[in-house]
């Protein structure tokens, strides 16, 4: 990518439109495949099983929570994900060096994938203070870029974020699933993939709306805010700190 970048956007452009092509040549040579999915029934069905899927994550306020947490961190994680590019624009990264920047920001990613069972016994409450910091670090993140100095703390303070963020979702996953019965997590799964795409679209249009009306910075600043006001909302109003196996599926 980096290297695509450095002979310009038209050359971008154009290997784009030469993967497409290439794309679209393999697959019309694939064997074509019976369709079994009932598209009159499809989205009603879709609906149906998120309907169960919200009434059945009712029925544990404290599973409820986790879902909705989890939900949230999930979205921030992809959505920042999506949003690097902006970041590295916004603090003056080389264009040819943008490839290298992804890159080292996945390694990291898949590093903290790689840590995360290490971090499996730490306390919900733990996470949750850890969720908070992640949103002082963009914080401090937001006002560095808006004086327009250090370069390389910026980039280490989001690797740090990112890596926070990715263990905390992929060990809040883990205890939901752990803590739902095995006969409806594909459906509590449903539910959660719903509200992070919920959460995703809300990040993307405040986002866009705030860097259009003002700058980046400002984006990134009420991203922090929103992530230490929903961390301190769970701390002051959740019970749900030591999530345990629950009673209420048994029935």
């Amino acid at each position: 990518v980096s290297l695509i970048f450095s002979h310009g956007y038209t050359f971008v452009i154009i290997s784009s439109i030469i993967s497409l092509v290439i794309s679209s040549i393999f697959l019309l040579m694939i064997k074509g495949v019976n369709n079994t999915i009932n598209k009159a029934n499809f989205y009603e069905n879709y609906f149906a099983e998120i309907k169960k899927g919200i009434k059945l994550s009712f029925k544990d306020p404290n599973i409820l929570k986790l879902i909705i947490f989890c939900s949230i961190v999930t979205g921030i994680v992809i959505s920042i994900d999506e949003l690097f590019p902006v970041f590295a624009t916004g603090i003056g990264f080389p264009k040819k060096s943008l490839g290298f920047f992804l890159a080292f920001v996945s390694v990291f990613q898949a590093l903290a994938s790689f840590l995360a069972y290490k971090f499996e016994k730490l306390s919900n409450l733990t996470y949750l203070f850890l969720y908070m910091l992640g949103g002082f670090i963009l914080f401090a993140v937001a006002l560095i870029m808006q004086i327009g100095n250090g370069f390389m703390l910026l980039t280490l303070m989001m690797i740090v974020f990112i890596f926070l963020f990715t263990v905390i979702d992929i060990v809040l996953e883990g205890r939901l699933q752990k803590n739902i019965p095995s006969e409806i997590r594909a459906t509590i799964s449903s539910v959660k993939n719903f509200y992070v795409e919920i959460v995703v679209m809300l990040v993307f249009l405040l986002f866009g709306a705030t860097a259009d009306k003002s700058s980046f910075q400002l984006s990134f600043l009420l991203l922090s805010f929103i992530i230490i006001l929903s961390g301190s909302f769970y701390l002051i109003f959740s019970n749900a700190r030591n999530i345990t196996a629950s009673e209420a599926y048994k029935d």
